[in-house]
């Protein structure tokens, strides 16, 4: 049975020590049953200590789903939060205690979240505080824990149509290199001994693979290539703010990636949009949330201009309509959705209508991938083949000339 290291709070002292159980959770509550609050709780396992994995989006949805659940069922905020600190997840619940620590200090939920920008990130905080100046945080803890349980199943999706070709391309890059180790300098030694003048083709890949099998040069370039890709990394965090509406600009224009990115941000923000509403949080705060969660600068511009039109009184999707915010499709069915006084279950429709067109679009990318790769892949070998088999060529050549 696994053992953990504990530390835990009694009186006015705190007691150190080590306890047996089937798992983490089992753990802390025999550790409540003793003493009135458990400070820390960690695996004693060196091999636990070896891999210690960080904080997934898998983990981040539970979390915000038992949130949910308990606040719904009548639990504090702190008995809440320390329920959820020590929970199977260490990483996340470490970041937990300290949250409680916040929010039994006297701070917002959303401030203290707003702490760990790389494990809750700012749109998912925005929700959180919208929600508190509500008074429906529950209600909104749920809807996003549906939000992310839905984004994580279209990411699994993703991943599995990407499976095939990145094995195909991961084998055949073995292939070509154990190709420049091994075949390419036994044919050089060949051509070397006939004083043959190798042609262009056949000396790049003679090239290639002294590059290979040489540690310093090969070592010299994944320095430089992790040089490169740290500068740029540090210049593109330095520049987003001006690049962003280029690269918005460019990824749009990508043939069939651009559209599917469009539809994945409408997606989400039309789920968003109905969660906030179901939640019965004011139309106008929404938008102020919504452009929030917005990445695209023309999006951002577009609420600004639905919530000056909807502040004078006129229709959300009459106004949506002509800042084309979302789709023609999407903006028919918000009309018949507030004509019917369904508006958040029409765009809950349209989000899922949205993420159906997204699934399809990642299909029909992961088909033109596979024989994209092999295209590629074939090219390659075709060089390959060409380089090695051309100086045979010229050696054939040579004995019938001199025939």
């Amino acid at each position: 049975m696994p053992k953990y290291r504990f530390e835990a709070r009694q009186a006015d002292s705190r007691v150190r020590g080590t306890i047996e159980a089937p798992s983490r959770v089992g753990a802390y509550h025999k550790l409540c049953v003793r003493y009135p609050r458990v400070i820390s709780l960690e695996n004693t396992s060196w091999l636990w200590r070896l891999h210690r994995p960080g904080v997934t989006r898998t983990d981040l949805a539970l979390w915000v789903r038992q949130l949910a659940t308990l606040l719904s069922a009548g639990v504090g905020m702190r008995r809440s939060l320390e329920l959820g600190a020590f929970g199977e997840s260490v990483p996340l619940g470490k970041i937990l205690y300290q949250v409680n620590e916040d929010v039994t200090g006297g701070m917002p939920l959303s401030a203290a979240l707003s702490k760990h920008p790389r494990v809750f990130d700012y749109q998912e905080v925005t929700l959180i505080r919208a929600g508190e100046i509500s008074g429906k945080l529950p209600a909104v803890l749920a809807r996003m824990a549906d939000d992310m349980e839905r984004r994580l199943k279209l990411e699994q999706r993703l991943l599995a149509a990407m499976v095939y070709p990145l094995a195909v391309l991961i084998f055949a890059s073995f292939l070509f290199w154990g190709f420049l180790t091994f075949v390419v300098p036994a044919m050089a030694a060949v051509f070397a001994g006939f004083k043959l003048e190798l042609p262009l083709l056949t000396r790049v890949l003679v090239f290639l693979s002294n590059a290979v099998r040489s540690p310093w040069i090969s070592g010299t370039f994944l320095v430089l290539l992790a040089l490169t890709a740290l500068t740029a990394r540090r210049w593109v965090l330095r520049m987003s703010e001006r690049l962003r509406p280029t690269l918005f600009k460019l990824s749009r224009r990508l043939p069939w990636i651009g559209p599917v990115l469009d539809r994945l941000e409408s997606s989400r923000l039309l789920q968003a949009f109905g969660s906030l509403l179901d939640a019965g949080i004011r139309l106008n705060q929404i938008l102020l949330v919504l452009q929030q969660l917005v990445s695209d600068p023309r999006r951002y511009a577009a609420l600004e201009t639905v919530r000056a039109g909807v502040m004078e009184g006129k229709s959300l999707a009459l106004v949506c309509a002509q800042t084309r915010l979302f789709a023609p499709a999407v903006t028919h069915m918000l009309m018949a959705g507030e004509e019917a006084g369904e508006l958040a279950q029409m765009m809950k429709r349209s989000a899922a209508m949205q993420e159906m067109e997204i699934e399809h679009g990642t299909r029909t990318l992961a088909a033109m991938a596979e024989p994209f790769t092999l295209l590629v892949l074939g090219g390659v070998a075709a060089l390959a083949v060409l380089a090695a088999f051309l100086p045979l060529v010229q050696l054939m050549q040579a004995f019938i000339s001199e025939l």
